[in-house]
């Protein structure tokens, strides 16, 4: 059996990832790498261990599959350009955003290709870790049934799940991803901030919360959100509250303002644990 050959533009932290993955298992043939600048390219060969730095869309040669894993604002256009420079005719032509749809790559649909997106639902702080920790993933998938058969293969073989996304609904879905990734670490800085300004070291405030920070992980995962939620708030402690959104605003009002708001999602959680044990 031919092994497919795959195309990445845009090979950053996800695009090397898969890359590797797929490569490793020998399940697609890396080809060309288009990156911002040769040298980044030749840097995702080398980690890859495949393929082949290109400098411009235009000089790829033909190819089974083309993953655009470039930034969400540049989609568009690379897509553009690879349907202006080449026959897609059977190609398929996915791209790995959590926010936009396949529809994104119109141009490309337009010019004969199969097209999908494929996103991950994983924090790819560090390439060489994610590699390491990829199987079990989830992977929200979207787009044309035949696109969707090859990669959703070939995800599975990595240990990879996957499961479908409305095309309509993928910007709510990013943006729930969001919130329980990039903007649980912004609220975890401002907690350390805090524990700083009350003359506790950053680098022991990250050891001493980690016990907590995985407890608290574990019983929303096990128990949901309402049953997982402890503390003043949970206890119906509204002095406590006050106090707290008090100290806030005479150091950060920004800060207080955060804290106030995600206080009233808390008070509701604390009557939904209330209601559920009554």
């Amino acid at each position: 059996m031919t092994v497919k050959t795959l195309h990445i533009i845009g090979c950053g932290k996800v695009g090397r990832t898969l890359a590797r993955l797929w490569h490793e298992a020998g399940l697609f043939s890396i080809n060309g790498i288009v990156n911002r600048t040769e040298n980044s390219a030749a840097k995702a060969v080398s980690f890859i261990g495949a393929g082949r730095a290109i400098a411009t869309i235009s000089a790829l040669p033909p190819a089974d599959l083309v993953m655009i894993a470039s930034g969400d604002d540049q989609i568009e256009s690379l897509c553009s350009e690879l349907a202006k420079t080449h026959s897609l005719d059977k190609t398929t032509v996915f791209h790995c955003s959590g926010a936009l749809s396949s529809s994104i790559l119109k141009s490309a649909k337009q010019s004969g290709a199969l097209t999908a997106s494929l996103h991950p639902v994983k924090s790819f702080a560090d390439t060489a870790d994610s590699v390491k920790t990829f199987a079990g993933t989830y992977c929200g998938m979207e787009g044309d049934k035949e696109a969707l058969a090859i990669l959703e293969q070939a995800l599975h073989k990595c240990g990879a799940k996957t499961f479908a996304i409305s095309p309509q609904q993928k910007i709510l879905y990013h943006a729930a991803n969001v919130l329980i990734c990039n903007d649980l670490t912004a609220l975890m800085e401002i907690g350390f901030q805090c524990y700083e300004r009350a003359g506790i070291p950053r680098e022991f405030a990250v050891e001493i919360t980690k016990p907590m920070v995985a407890e608290t992980i574990h019983n929303i995962q096990t128990k949901g959100t309402a049953c997982a939620l402890t503390g003043s708030v949970a206890r119906g402690d509204m002095q406590t509250f006050e106090s707290h959104l008090q100290a806030l605003k005479d150091w950060d009002s920004t800060y207080a303002g955060i804290y106030e708001q995600l206080g009233k999602i808390a008070m509701d959680l604390a009557q939904q644990q209330k209601r559920m044990a009554a």
